[in-house]
């Protein structure tokens, strides 16, 4: 990695620190889902990253400084759509990936989940030996040739997809990441768009199961879906968790985290950042208003 490369990546970094450092603050509902009745759009909406086709004062379902949401539906498929405005944030979804999970089960909620971006954390995942010296080794994160590779690895982020799966609340969850073509076969779209460096993402899933349709979501018997939007940091296991160590003094860089803390602390600041993040809702589907 060049001079120009190490300072365009030590200047990514210290965006993340300030953000992990003040996210705590901002803190929004976890865990509990909201009702919002969807708004049934009587079309087919076009899945290209853009709003301009959406009812958008209808369809917002939730708004921050950092994100928006919108969700609407028509009689085949529930389109969503994510509005990431933060830069920083941005930032950390190009790592730890972003999901949504969606179910039709009030006690499964994480019955199905598309990870869009993929993240370069989960795409390490493909390879179990390093990723275990990831998780477990602190300084993993700091060597060149490992930036090398996860920077590498966000060249993937937005041509696959990761799908998971998870039969009943206590099951293990299978994960598999999906090439476009096979997702699409499936019914399900998926795009983005870059505005000013922030991410918007936009989906659509189908809401009829078929053979073809496989990841569709049904909806619940009263017509609704648990939708979650979610951020998952890896959990990582260091065994020197009382070293508190500060990598300005020693490396050009800071790493993916900022500043290296004791496990405890910086696994403490990942996960307020997923707990901030984390938003569910209730979506009510309405019946179209031709009928």
């Amino acid at each position: 990695m060049d001079s120009s490369s190490w300072f365009i990546f030590r200047f990514r970094l210290i965006g993340l620190i300030t953000f992990i450092a003040g996210f705590s603050l901002f803190l929004s509902s976890c865990g509990s889902s909201q009702t919002f009745v969807s708004t049934n759009v009587n079309q087919e909406l076009k899945i290209d990253g853009d709003l301009s086709d959406w009812p958008r004062s209808k369809a917002l379902i939730k708004e921050s400084n950092a994100f928006e949401y919108y969700a609407a539906h028509d009689d085949e498929k529930l389109y969503l759509y994510v509005n990431m405005k933060s830069v920083q944030y941005n930032s950390i979804v190009e790592n730890t990936g972003f999901t949504v999970y969606l179910s039709s089960s009030r006690e499964n909620k994480k019955s199905l989940g598309i990870t869009y971006p993929v993240g370069a954390f989960n795409f390490l995942k493909q390879r179990p030996g390093e990723y275990q010296k990831f998780k477990n080794n602190r300084d993993w994160l700091q060597k060149p040739e490992n930036q090398d590779l996860l920077e590498r690895l966000k060249e993937q982020n937005y041509k696959k997809v990761l799908i998971t799966q998870k039969q009943h609340k206590k099951a293990t969850a299978e994960e598999t990441i999906v090439n476009m073509s096979r997702l699409e076969a499936q019914g399900i779209q998926v795009a983005r768009e870059r505005l000013h460096n922030r991410i918007q993402l936009e989906m659509s899933i189908p809401l009829k199961s078929t053979k073809t349709q496989q990841f569709a979501v049904v909806p619940s018997k009263a017509q609704s879906i648990h939708v979650g939007f979610t951020i998952e940091p890896p959990q990582h296991n260091y065994n020197d968790e009382s070293t508190t160590v500060d990598l300005s003094q020693q490396h050009p860089n800071y790493g993916p985290y900022g500043r290296r803390r004791d496990r405890g602390q910086m696994q403490q600041r990942l996960d307020q950042i997923a707990d901030a993040q984390d938003a569910w809702f209730n979506l009510k589907l309405t019946a179209s208003e031709d009928k």
